[in-house]
Parts: structure tokens; C-alpha cells; sequence
């Protein structure tokens, strides 16, 4: 048990008696004791349950792991739309473009600086291509945070001096975020309906089949086996 005070070392109230217990707990390997700093109750942690978080600080032992095998570097390939990036792109080319007219070259080592070349390019040219799965959530990280504010205002005036108003208070708070969260869900989906709608109207697959993986990500299926 660590030295703390008894509110940091309890997790859950009981609704009659009001007593608070300890029955929370983190499982761990009596081999990994040592391993445990402290342990310690976040009371201002708001989850929406009456068991409060438990947060465990731990002294691991750092493990080296091996390297792994180097992936395809892949661009955003979209931004050559741009005619100034095409351009720029154009000119890095041709500068790393070298030794192709040589002769007793063979087609393998021509085809591995071809290669070379167009990756330098674009190196000095392209970002790497990111991952967009976006969500209600993410998009509208600002509104979320506002809405969610005045809830957790109230949770912690509720925390400092419990009180029947103060807990009244924080319920309705919980009860009005709650809904424009739902609410701004259902707005997001409602946009994104939409906008795939239009794009199925004007038949224009691209910018569907783009809309969707930005949405459910980029679709993995199985490998074909041969029987």
C-alpha cells in the first residue's frame, strides 16, 4: 500500500452508506513489484461512472527491438495536379538524371537509376502520403472540447465540495453535453451522406470510392490461396 491520503486510495463510493472502497485494482507479476512507483486514484478524471480512474506509474526496463524491414516510401502523389509542383518536380528529374546514355550499361542498372532518380525527385518534391481516416470527432476536435467544458467544470466543483445542488448541477451538465455530442454526430454523418450522394449523382467514382476510404480506411483483403 503507498503512503497517500485516503481519497487518492479509494475507487468507489457506496450509494447508502456513502463509505468510500478500494475495489480497483491493477493486476501485476510479483516478479514486477518492483517495477511499481505508485499508484494513486485521478479524482478529476471524468468517465461517466461512479468508479473513479486509477492511474500506475511503472519503472520498465527498455527493450531493444530489432529494426524492421524498410517499407515503399509513398507520396502524395495528388499535389502533381499543381502545375508549379509538376514543374519543380520536372526540373528535380532531370537533375538527378544521369549516366543513362552511357554505354555497356545494362537494362537492369539503367532501370535502377531510372528508379533512383524518380524517388530522389520525389524526395525533394513530395510529402509522404498520410492516412486520412477522419471522423465526427476528430474534424470538429474544437467544438468538442467546447461543449465539453462547462461538464467538466461542474464535475470538479462537485469534487472539491460534494453537495446535492453541485451534483444536481453537474447532471444536467452531463445531461446537455451528452446530447450536443449526439447531435454533432449526427450532423457529421448527415454531411457525409451528402456529400457521398452528390458525388454518386454527378457519377463520380473517384471522389466516392476517395470519400469512403477516408471514412471506413483503406479496404485489406486476404491474400488468394491456391489449392
Amino acid at each position: 500500500m503507498f503512503y497517500l491520503k485516503t481519497k487518492y486510495k479509494t475507487t468507489w463510493q457506496h450509494p447508502r452508506s456513502k463509505e468510500w472502497h478500494m475495489i480497483d485494482y491493477f493486476i501485476v507479476r510479483r516478479t514486477d513489484f518492483r517495477e511499481v512507483l505508485r499508484c494513486k486514484i485521478k479524482r478529476g478524471a471524468n468517465c461517466d461512472t461512479d468508479h473513479q480512474m486509477i492511474k500506475a506509474e511503472l519503472k520498465l526496463p527498455r527493450k531493444i527491438f530489432k529494426k524492421a524491414p524498410t517499407q515503399n516510401l509513398k507520396f502524395n502523389t495528388a499535389l502533381l495536379r499543381d502545375e508549379a509542383t509538376q514543374v519543380n518536380f520536372e526540373r528535380n528529374l532531370r537533375n538527378h538524371i544521369t549516366n543513362l546514355e552511357e554505354e555497356n550499361v545494362s537494362v537492369e542498372q539503367m532501370w535502377t537509376t531510372i528508379k533512383q532518380c524518380h524517388l530522389e525527385a520525389a524526395k525533394s518534391t513530395l510529402p509522404k502520403r498520410k492516412i486520412e481516416r477522419r471522423d465526427w470527432f476528430d474534424e470538429r476536435t474544437d467544438i468538442v472540447e467546447r461543449i465539453l467544458e462547462p461538464k467538466s467544470k461542474a464535475y470538479n466543483l462537485f469534487l472539491q465540495k460534494p453537495t446535492k445542488d453541485k451534483q444536481r448541477k453537474y447532471k444536467n451538465a452531463r445531461r446537455k453535453a451528452q446530447a450536443e455530442m449526439r447531435k454533432l454526430k449526427e450532423d457529421w454523418w448527415e454531411s457525409k451522406t451528402n456529400e457521398l450522394q452528390n458525388y454518386i449523382d454527378r457519377n463520380d467514382l473517384y471522389n466516392l470510392y476517395r470519400s469512403m476510404q477516408c471514412i471506413i480506411g483503406p479496404v485489406r483483403k486476404p491474400l488468394p490461396i491456391v489449392e
